[in-house]
C-alpha cells in the first residue's frame, strides 16, 4: 500500500511543502494557514473507511478532493477561512500528527512530530507563564491533588525523583521529631568487658577467674600484706580487671536507620550532581528573532525550577548529616552493613522504631 502524506503552508511570506513519511525535523511557525494532504491507492469501494487524521487527540476534518488513476486523496481544507486551516495557531514546541489508515479491513497508524515556533511576543508570554507555574509548582501540586480520591502517589516503577524527595523529606521530619524517643528507649543489650581500675577495687566474679587462669605469667609472687590474690595458699601480685557493663546499640533495628541514613545522604548527593548538570550557563536571548522555539523558552524556565529544587535539595542533605551526627551519639554502631527495614518483636512493641 502506497502512502503519501504531505503538509502545505500557504502564506504570502512562505510556500513550503513537507513530506511527513519521512524521518526528519519540522519546524513551523503557528500563525499561517495548512493544508495536509493523503495521497492513497486504496479502493475504497471495499468498505474500508477514509483516512482519519488527529493533532493530539482533536480530529482534522479531511475531505475527499480527488480520484484519478486509482489515486484517492483527501484534504483537510473543508473551508477558506483562517481559523479552519491554522490548525497549530497557539500551538507551542512538540505537536503529534497522526493518520489512520483503513486497508483490507486492516488499521494502520502513522506518527509525526512537528515542532512548533511562536514569535517573540507569544514566546514571551508562554515564557512568563512558565515561570509562574515553576514559582509555585508547590501551591500548584497541592491545589491538583488535595481533592483527588487517591491523593499524590509515585508512579509504579518509583523512578520519580519529585515524590522520592518529599517521601524522603517525610521520613526525616518523624526523626527529627523523635530524636528524644530513640534516646530514651532504644534497642540496646549488654556488653561485658573486663578492665584495669587502679582507683577501684577488684570485684572476683567469674569473669575475673576466667581472666587469672588466662594470664598466669602476669602474676607476681609477693609478701602477704602486699598480695591481690592467693592460689593455692600462694600470694600474689597482680593488677586485676573488673567486670564493666555497657549498652551495646550495634542492633538490627539501629543498623537499618544508620543504613536509611547514609543512603539518603548518597541519594541527595547523586541529585544535586543530575541538578547541577542540568543548570543552562547561558539563558537564549529572543532579540532578533521572528520565531522562537519552544525547547529554547523550556530551557530558560527551567533554570529556576533547577535551582530551588537544587536548595531542597541541599537543605534535605544538611539535615540528614545533623540527624546522622545525633544519631552517632545516642544509637552508635560499629561497621556499617546494608540493612532492610523488617518488623521484629521489639519493633512491633516500640511505635517510633515500627513508624520509622
Amino acid at each position: 500500500m502506497s502512502i503519501e502524506w504531505l503538509l502545505k503552508s500557504n502564506s504570502q511570506q512562505t510556500q513550503n511543502q513537507y513530506d511527513l513519511m519521512l524521518d526528519n525535523d519540522i519546524f513551523i511557525p503557528d500563525d499561517i494557514e495548512y493544508e495536509i494532504i493523503i495521497n492513497t491507492e486504496v479502493d475504497y469501494s471495499e468498505n474500508d473507511k477514509k483516512p482519519e487524521l488527529y493533532l493530539g487527540d482533536v480530529e482534522i476534518n479531511l475531505i475527499s478532493v480527488l480520484n484519478k488513476n486509482g489515486i484517492k486523496s483527501f484534504s483537510s481544507k473543508v473551508r477558506n477561512y483562517f481559523f479552519d486551516n491554522a490548525h497549530f495557531l497557539n500551538y507551542f514546541g512538540e505537536s503529534e500528527l497522526v493518520l489512520v489508515v483503513y486497508s483490507n479491513g486492516e488499521k494502520f497508524e502513522y506518527t509525526k512530530v512537528i515542532n512548533v515556533t511562536l514569535k517573540k511576543t507569544k514566546a514571551t508570554m508562554a515564557s512568563d507563564m512558565l515561570n509562574y507555574l515553576s514559582k509555585n509548582i508547590d501551591d500548584i501540586s497541592q491545589i491538583c491533588f488535595s481533592k483527588t480520591r487517591s491523593g499524590f502517589k509515585s508512579s509504579e516503577d518509583d523512578n520519580n525523583n519529585m515524590v522520592k524527595l518529599e517521601n524522603l523529606n517525610n521520613a526525616l521530619r518523624y526523626l527529627e521529631s523523635h530524636v528524644e524517643h530513640f534516646a530514651r528507649k532504644k534497642k540496646a543489650r549488654i556488653v561485658s568487658k573486663l578492665e584495669i581500675h587502679s582507683e577501684k577495687p577488684p570485684v572476683y566474679d567469674h569473669n575475673t577467674t576466667m581472666w587469672l587462669l588466662n594470664n598466669f605469667d602476669k602474676l607476681e609472687v609477693s609478701k602477704k600484706q602486699d598480695h591481690d590474690v592467693v592460689i593455692n595458699r600462694k600470694n600474689f601480685k597482680v593488677q586485676l580487671p573488673r567486670t564493666s557493663n555497657y549498652p551495646c546499640t550495634n542492633e538490627n533495628e539501629n543498623q537499618v536507620i544508620h543504613w536509611f541514613l547514609m543512603a539518603s545522604i548518597h541519594y541527595c548527593i547523586e541529585i544535586r550532581k543530575s541538578l547541577k548538570s542540568q543548570e543552562k550557563k547561558n539563558p537564549s536571548s529572543f532579540e532578533n528573532r521572528e520565531y522562537i522555539r519552544f525547547d529554547q523558552v523550556i530551557k530558560n524556565s527551567l533554570n529556576p525550577i533547577i535551582k530551588r529544587k537544587g536548595q531542597q535539595v541541599d537543605d534535605i542533605s544538611k539535615r540528614l548529616i545533623k540527624i546522622k551526627k545525633i544519631f552517632d551519639i545516642i544509637i552508635p554502631i560499629k561497621k556499617l552493613k546494608p540493612k532492610f527495614p523488617i518488623q521484629t518483636s521489639y519493633s512491633l512493641k516500640n511505635i517510633h522504631y515500627a513508624t520509622a
